[in-house]
């Protein structure tokens, strides 16, 4: 079993630090394809969004999860 310090995350930021690789690349594949064509994306915004993903602030796998209950 991992222990880690607790520095104050919750239970789903320690979740999402411990997120495999794998998931990781899928989450930024995903939104990266979901946004493809949008328009209204800008660099920046998706910037940011992958940002929010490595640093484990993603909702977006929980969304997926949800929609595959």
């Amino acid at each position: 079993m991992i222990q880690m310090k607790d520095y104050g995350q919750t239970k789903e930021q320690m979740r999402r630090y411990l997120m495999g690789k794998e998931e990781m690349i899928n989450e930024i594949v995903s939104l990266c394809n979901a946004n493809k064509d949008n328009p209204h994306c800008s660099i920046y915004w998706l910037a940011d969004m992958i940002k929010e993903i490595v640093e484990g602030n993603s909702c977006l796998g929980d969304l997926q999860e949800a929609s595959n209950d």
